[in-house]
C-alpha cells in the first residue's frame, strides 16, 4: 500500500482517527467536512486499518467507477458494487464485466472480507440474493474432487453456457476428459483434466492462445447471475409473473416478451428471491463496519431523478409495485440504519440527518492521477489475421489453386484398404466433386468477393482457369506498376535514422497514465525499430477507435523530436486537430516539446509567427488539418509525418502529401483500412501494425439495429443520464436539426442539449463542442463532423438515425464515438419504420452489428469486398478480373508480381517447404476425430495449421498444444503430425511421392535427378534409379516412424557437418 497523509500535523492525525473510531464503535453518526474527494480516499484507508470493514456511497456511478480505479492504486482491498447498465425491463442484456463485479464484491461481503466497498444508493440498494443464499451459490473445485453429470448441471443452473471454445467469463467446454471453465471469481479461465473421473491437474489458460499457464490445486466457481435458474426459483419467476399480469392487463404482452427472452433478469433479480435482500443485509452481518455516505443530499437526489425519470417512461402504478418490490429498497432504509455512519459533505452543505459531532479536514491540495491496473480479460478482440477469415462454413464459396472456385460441401470421411482419411468435398460445375484431403488444405481458402453472378469451375477444363488467373495477373501488373512507381522510390532513398534518446524517452514512457496493452508494445517497437532504419518508413496502423492508437502516435512523434526533427500531425477536423494539439500539449510540454496547430481559422498573425517557427526549427511539432498541406508551410527539418484517417483528404490534398512522404518517415492512423491503403497492407507494398486488443477494463460496445421507435430513443436516454453520462444524437440533414431538437425536448423537458454542424459559426462551434466536453451538455445533436477521433469518455450512448444511408466505414468510425471508457457503452443504429432498405443497405447494417465488437475494423474492411466486390473496394478498372480469382489467389498472384518487379529471387516450392508429397501403400488412418476436436470450425484451423506447417518445430508446437487443449493424442492425430514432418523434410529435397510396395519395399520420387543425388548422399541407403531411390528390405510395422527415422538421420548428419 502507498503511503498518504491527510493532515499536516501526524499527531494531529492520529488523534482525529482515534477519535473518529470510538464514534464508530459506539454507533454514533458523524459529520467530517471534506472538501477534496483525495481526502475521502486517504479517510477511508485509516478507517480500514483500524480494522473497520468500509462501505463508501458516493453521488453517482460515475463517481464510483472514479473513486474505485484511483484506490485499486493503493490497496488491492478496494471493491466496486455497481448498479446495473440497463433499466429494470429494458430488452437488452446486463454487461457481463458490470454482472461480475456485483457477483464477486457481494461474495466477498458474504464472506465478510474487510475492505472498502465502493458504490452509490443505485448499486447500493438493487434487490439481489439474500446473504444465506449464497452457500448454495458457489462451488469450490480442487484437484482430486470427482467430477459427475451434477457438476455441468450445476453449471448451467449458475447461467455458464456450453461452447467449443472458451471466450469470455460465463462459458463452459467439455472435451473428453478436458473440462475449460471460466467463472467470475478468477482473472483467467481454468482447465480440469480427468483420469477417469477424478480432478488429476488444474491449469489456467491464455484466452488469446488457448494455453495453459500456471498450475492451481482449486478454484471457486461463481454464478453469472444474481440468480439460480433451478426449477425452484423458475416456480417462483413463473409464479409472480402471472400474478403481475393479473394486476397489470395492459402490460401483459411486455410481460409474455419477458418470459421469452428473459435476457433483462439481472435487473429484476428480487424477484428470484424470497426473502430478497439489498446491501443492508449484508453489512449487518459484518462487525465494525462504517458506512460513509459522500454528500448525501445530492445522493438522495440523484437517486430520486431517477425514479422519477422511470416512473414517466413505465407508469406510475406499474413503477411502484415493480420496482419497490423487485428491483430497489428503500433508501431510508440503509440511511437510517444502526450502522455506524460518517456523513462527508461540504462545509456549508445542508443534510436531512442528525449527527453527533462535525469535524473539518483541511487536506493536502495534491491531485491524483488515474492510472488503470491490468484487469481481467473479459472479452477477446475479434480481430483476425487473414488467415482466421478464411475459415470454412458449408455453402461458402472456395478457391482451389489449381482448379477455380468451387462450392464447400463440407468435410467427408472415406475408409478404404489403407485407412480413414477426410476430405474436403468441393462441388464444381456439372455437379462434379472433387475430394481434397485435409493434409492439402493449404492449396484451398474461402472466397471473398462479390459473389453476385458467380461461376463455379469446370473441372475437366482446368486451362481456363489459368486464363483466368493470367487476366487477373496482367490487372495485378497494372495496378503495381502504377504504385510502385511511387514506393520503389522509396526503396532507393535513404534518411538519417531517428535513434532517440532512451534516457528521455524511458521517461516520457512512464508519464503515460495506464497500463499498455501488449499490442500496443509490440506496436510501438516495430515503429521505433522503423525509424531506427535509414529507409524511410510507411506503415499503417490499424486499430479501433479507443485502441489506443493516439498514444502510439505520441511515441512515434517523441522519437523523432528528441532524434532532433519535426512532426506534422495531419488530420481531417479542427475539432478532432484540437484535441490531438490537447492532449500532446498536456503529456510532452514538461518535457520542452514545443507543440503548434493550424488550421484555416487561425489569424494571420497567428499563421505568420506558427510559418516562422515551423521554418527556423523552433516549433517541434505541428498538429493541423490540410491547411499543413499549403505551398507556404516550410519546414526546418521534417523527420515524420503522421496523417489520421487517410481516407477524409481528397485526392489533390494527397498529392500534395506525396511529394514530402518520399524522404521521411510516414506513420497512418486508421480505424478502418480505406481501399488504397487495405491494398497496399495486404500486398506488402506498406509495412501495417495491428492493434486488436482494448485497453485494460475496456467493455465492447453493445449495438443496436432497429427500425425508428421513439421509445427506443427515449429508453436510451434515460439510462444514460441517468447514469451520469452523455449522449451522441447524429442526423446528416442539418436542415431537420430542428425539429429533432424539439422532439427531444418533448420527451425531456430539462435536458440540456447543444447542436452542431458544419455550416455554423466558429465561436457558436466551439462553445457547444467545450461544454459538452466539461459535461455541461446531456445530449450533442450533430451531423457528422464528430465522425473522426472526438474523445468524450464520459459520452456512451450514441444514436444514428437514417442509419442505412451510410456506408459501412462511416458507420464503424461513428461508432468509435462511444465506448472510449471503462463503463459500457450503446450504439443505436436507427433506419425508418416506413422504409423499404435495399439489400447492400441491409448488408451494412448487418455487417456493424456482427462487426461492432473489439477490432471490427479489419474485419468491416473485408466485408465490404464481399458486399462490393475485391475490384470495387481497391479501386481496380477492369475489376471483374480480380473478383474471378478471390481475394487470396489475388494476393498470392500479388506477391509474386511484387517478387518479380523488386528483383527477388523465385523461391521453387521445396524450398518454401509446400511440396505435396503422395504417400502410396501405408495403412494408416490421417483424421482428428469429431470426438476429440468437436468444434468443426477450430477443427478446420488446426488442419489448415498443420498443412502450412514449415519446420518440424513448428509441428511439435502444435503437437503440444493440441494434448493441453484437448488431452491424449488419437493415434490418427499423431498419424496426421507425422504425415507434416514428412512433408517438411520430403519438400527439401523435392521428394513428390514415397511409395511402399510389398510390405517392404519403399520407392521415393524426386522431382530431379540432382536431388536424388544429393539426399542419396547424405543418407547412404538404397539403389539410386534415375530419379528414384529404392530402399529394400525396409520395416513395414510402423512405417511412417521408420521413415521419419531415415529424414531425422538426414537432419543428424546435416548439423555435424
Amino acid at each position: 500500500m502507498r503511503e498518504y497523509s491527510f493532515i499536516h500535523s501526524k499527531p494531529n492525525e492520529e488523534m482525529l482517527i482515534e477519535r473518529l473510531n470510538e464514534y464508530i464503535r459506539l454507533k454514533q453518526a458523524v459529520r467530517i467536512n471534506l472538501e477534496k474527494s483525495e481526502g475521502v480516499i486517504e479517510l477511508s484507508f485509516r478507517i480500514l486499518e483500524k480494522g473497520n470493514t468500509v462501505i463508501l456511497i458516493v453521488t453517482s456511478e460515475r463517481e464510483a467507477l472514479e473513486m474505485y480505479l484511483n484506490m485499486r492504486e493503493y490497496s488491492d482491498e478496494v471493491f466496486n458494487l455497481p448498479a446495473h447498465d440497463i433499466l429494470p425491463f429494458e430488452m437488452v442484456e446486463s454487461s457481463i464485466k458490470e454482472r461480475t463485479k456485483r457477483i464477486t464484491t457481494l461474495f466477498n461481503l458474504y464472506k465478510r472480507k474487510k475492505g472498502v466497498y465502493i458504490t452509490s444508493l443505485e448499486g447500493a440498494l438493487q434487490k439481489t440474493a439474500h446473504p444465506k443464499s449464497f452457500s448454495n451459490m458457489s462451488m469450490k473445485i480442487k484437484v482430486g474432487n470427482r467430477i459427475t453429470e451434477e457438476f455441468f448441471e450445476k453449471l448451467k443452473e449458475f447461467g455458464y453456457e456450453r461452447v467449443e471454445t472458451v471466450r469470455e467469463i460465463g462459458e463452459f467446454a467439455r472435451r473428453g476428459f478436458i473440462i475449460d471453465v471460466f467463472s467470475p471469481f478468477h482473472e483467467n479461465p481454468m482447465r480440469l483434466e480427468l483420469l477417469d473421473d477424478e480432478i488429476v491437474d488444474i491449469r489456467s489458460f491464455d484466452l488469446r492462445t488457448q494455453r495453459s499457464i500456471s498450475k492451481k490445486q482449486e478454484f471457486l466457481v461463481l454464478p453469472v447471475h444474481e440468480y439460480v435458474l433451478n426449477g425452484e426459483n423458475l416456480k417462483i419467476f413463473e409464479r409472480e409473473i402471472e400474478d403481475l399480469k393479473r394486476r397489470f392487463p395492459d402490460f401483459s404482452e411486455f410481460l409474455d416478451r419477458l418470459i421469452l427472452n428473459p435476457i433483462n433478469l439481472d435487473a429484476l433479480s428480487g424477484i428470484f428471491h424470497q426473502p430478497n435482500a439489498c446491501l443492508v443485509e449484508y453489512i449487518e452481518r459484518i462487525e465494525q463496519t462504517t458506512l460513509l455516505i459522500k454528500n448525501p443530499y445530492k445522493s438522495l437526489k440523484n437517486f430520486y431523478d431517477h425514479q422519477e425519470a422511470i416512473m414517466d417512461l413505465y407508469g406510475k402504478r406499474f413503477f411502484s409495485y415493480m420496482y419497490h418490490r423487485f428491483s430497489k429498497a428503500d433508501p431510508e432504509r440503509l440511511l437510517r440504519s444502526d450502522i455506524s455512519k460518517i456523513f462527508i459533505t461540504h462545509q456549508n452543505e445542508e443534510i436531512p440527518f442528525e449527527y453527533h459531532k462535525e469535524f473539518t479536514i483541511d487536506s493536502h491540495k495534491k491531485k491524483y492521477r488515474v492510472h488503470m491496473k491490468k484487469l481481467p480479460a473479459f472479452f477477446k478482440s475479434q480481430t483476425e489475421s487473414l488467415e482466421d477469415w478464411e475459415e470454412l462454413r458449408t455453402g461458402d464459396y472456395v478457391v482451389h489453386k489449381d482448379y477455380g472456385i468451387g462450392k464447400f460441401l463440407g468435410i467427408k470421411k472415406i475408409t478404404n484398404q489403407f485407412g480413414t482419411r477426410e476430405y474436403f468435398e468441393l462441388l464444381y460445375a456439372n455437379d462434379v466433386k472433387l475430394y481434397v484431403p485435409v493434409e492439402r488444405m493449404h492449396r484451398l481458402h474461402r472466397y471473398i468477393g462479390n459473389i453476385e453472378g458467380i461461376k463455379l469451375g469446370n473441372l475437366s477444363n482446368t486451362r481456363q482457369w489459368q486464363k483466368t488467373k493470367q487476366k487477373a495477373r496482367k490487372e495485378i501488373e497494372r495496378k503495381v506498376r502504377e504504385l510502385l512507381k511511387i514506393y520503389a522510390l522509396r526503396l532507393e532513398i535513404t534518411k538519417k535514422p531517428s535513434l532517440g534518446d532512451q534516457e528521455l524517452e524511458s521517461k516520457f514512457f512512464d508519464s503515460f497514465p495506464h497500463v499498455e496493452t501488449e499490442d500496443q508494445l509490440r506496436v510501438i517497437e516495430e515503429i521505433l525499430d522503423d525509424m531506427a532504419d535509414i529507409r524511410p518508413m510507411d506503415r499503417l496502423l490499424c486499430g479501433d477507435s479507443g485502441a489506443g492508437k493516439t498514444e502510439v502516435a505520441m511515441r512515434a512523434a517523441f522519437r523523432a523530436v528528441v532524434s532532433g526533427k519535426q512532426v506534422a500531425f495531419l488530420v481531417p477536423t479542427t475539432v478532432l486537430a484540437k484535441q490531438h494539439y490537447s492532449n500532446f500539449k498536456d503529456r510532452m510540454e514538461r518535457f520542452g516539446v514545443k507543440i503548434e496547430f493550424l488550421d484555416r481559422l487561425k489569424t494571420e498573425k497567428e499563421t505568420e509567427q506558427i510559418l516562422k517557427g515551423l521554418k527556423n526549427g523552433t516549433i517541434d511539432i505541428i498538429i493541423g488539418t490540410h491547411r499543413l498541406l499549403s505551398n507556404d508551410v516550410k519546414f526546418r527539418n521534417l523527420g515524420l509525418i503522421i496523417v489520421d484517417e487517410e481516407q477524409r483528404f481528397g485526392v489533390i490534398q494527397k498529392e500534395k502529401l506525396k511529394k514530402h512522404r518520399i524522404s521521411v518517415d510516414v506513420l497512418s492512423l486508421s480505424a478502418t483500412p480505406i481501399p488504397r491503403t487495405l491494398y497496399m497492407s495486404l500486398s506488402g507494398i506498406r509495412d501495417i501494425s495491428l492493434i486488436e486488443t482494448l485497453p485494460p477494463g475496456r467493455i465492447p460496445v453493445e449495438v443496436i439495429v432497429s427500425r425508428y421507435d421513439y421509445r427506443i430513443v427515449k429508453t436510451a436516454i434515460l439510462r444514460e443520464i441517468s447514469r451520469g453520462g452523455q449522449v451522441f444524437y447524429i442526423h446528416n440533414r442539418v436542415k431537420d436539426l430542428d425539429k429533432i431538437y424539439l422532439k427531444l425536448k418533448e420527451m425531456f423537458s430539462d435536458l440540456k442539449i447543444g447542436v452542431i454542424h458544419g455550416q455554423m459559426n466558429k465561436k457558436r462551434f466551439d462553445t457547444v463542442m467545450s461544454d459538452f466536453y466539461d459535461g455541461k451538455l446531456d445530449v450533442l445533436l450533430s451531423t457528422t463532423i464528430v465522425e473522426n477521433g472526438v474523445d468524450i469518455p464520459n459520452a456512451n450512448t450514441l444514436i444514428v438515425d437514417d442509419a442505412h444511408r451510410y456506408g459501412l466505414a462511416q458507420l464503424y468510425q461513428i461508432r468509435g464515438r462511444v465506448g472510449r471508457s471503462d463503463r459500457r457503452a450503446f450504439a443505436y443504429f436507427l433506419y425508418p419504420s416506413n422504409e423499404k432498405l435495399t439489400k447492400e443497405a441491409l448488408e451494412r447494417l448487418k455487417a456493424i452489428k456482427e462487426f461492432g465488437k473489439p477490432g471490427g475494423g479489419f474485419k468491416l474492411s473485408l466485408k465490404d469486398m464481399e458486399i462490393r466486390g475485391i475490384g470495387n473496394v481497391l479501386g481496380f478498372e477492369q475489376h471483374g478480373h480480380i473478383d474471378s480469382i478471390g481475394l487470396f489467389m489475388y494476393r498470392e498472384i500479388l506477391k509474386d508480381v511484387l517478387r518479380k518487379y523488386r528483383g527477388e529471387k523465385e523461391f521453387s516450392e521445396e524450398e518454401q517447404n509446400i511440396i505435396d508429397v503422395e504417400l502410396e501403400g501405408f495403412h494408416m488412418d490421417v483424421l482428428i476425430p469429431q470426438g476429440y476436436i468437436t468444434d468443426s470450425l477450430e477443427r478446420m484451423k488446426i488442419y489448415r495449421r498443420i498443412a502450412e506447417t514449415k519446420s518440424w518445430g513448428d509441428i511439435e508446437d502444435i503437437e503440444r498444444e493440441l494434448e493441453d487443449r484437448f488431452g491424449k493424442i488419437p493415434k490418427s492425430v499423431s498419424n496426421l503430425l507425422d504425415y507434416a514432418k514428412i512433408r517438411v523434410f520430403a519438400s527439401k529435397y523435392g521428394i513428390v511421392k514415397i511409395k511402399l510396395e510389398n510390405k517392404s519395399t519403399l520407392k521415393l520420387n524426386f522431382k530431379n535427378k540432382n536431388l536424388a543425388e544429393k539426399f542419396h548422399n547424405v543418407i547412404k541407403i538404397g539403389t539410386m534409379l534415375d530419379r528414384q531411390l529404392i530402399i529394400y528390405n525396409f520395416h513395414p510395422k510402423n512405417s511412417t516412424k521408420r521413415l521419419l527415422e531415415i529424414f531425422e538421420k538426414e537432419v543428424l548428419d546435416c548439423s555435424t557437418q
